[in-house]
């Protein structure tokens, strides 16, 4: 199956975002301190868990950033650099490149996608800022595939088109 994604940010939250409570199963953008039985499976896509232990989160390090990426953005960070731009110019394709490259990857989105459609999914990482994370990259392509996507932070907005290649 081929993912395709296409994220914008913007001030507009309303637009093409899934709505809370409607009772169709979905994936959740969030946070590791989001992390709860309230939802079906929680994915924690970090790299490395840290001193967090949670029984009932599922860690999957296939769809976070390799530890070369990870130490660039924490470089660009430190340095001050790291900004929406270097993020679209330089993270996301780096991101999707490795995720294209392993086969693992994207046996795990394509369970995500098929998931999106029976369960309530929470998919989280440390990050604070959303619209700057892998998670959004990540949300973009499930929801370009068609899966239910919901994301917390008001400058993100995923939009879900149907593209025939």
């Amino acid at each position: 199956m081929k993912f395709w994604y296409r994220l914008a940010c913007h001030a507009d939250p309303a637009v093409f975002l899934k709505k809370m409570g409607d009772g169709i199963a979905m994936i959740k953008i969030g946070r590791i301190s989001d992390v709860n039985v309230g939802f079906d499976e929680n994915w924690l896509v970090v790299r490395s868990l840290g001193k967090a232990s949670l029984a009932h989160a599922v860690h999957e390090p296939r769809l976070s950033p390799s530890r070369e990426l990870f130490y660039r953005y924490l470089d660009m960070k430190k340095a001050g650099k790291f900004n929406m731009g270097w993020f679209q110019r330089f993270y996301v394709p780096e991101f999707l490149k490795e995720l294209i490259a392993d086969d693992g990857s994207l046996m795990l989105l394509d369970r995500l996608y098929r998931g999106s459609f029976t369960k309530d999914i929470l998919l989280a990482c440390f990050c604070a800022e959303e619209a700057l994370c892998h998670r959004s990259i990540l949300a973009g392509m499930l929801a370009g595939a068609g899966a239910k996507i919901e994301c917390d932070d008001s400058s993100i907005k995923i939009q879900q088109e149907s593209l025939n290649p």
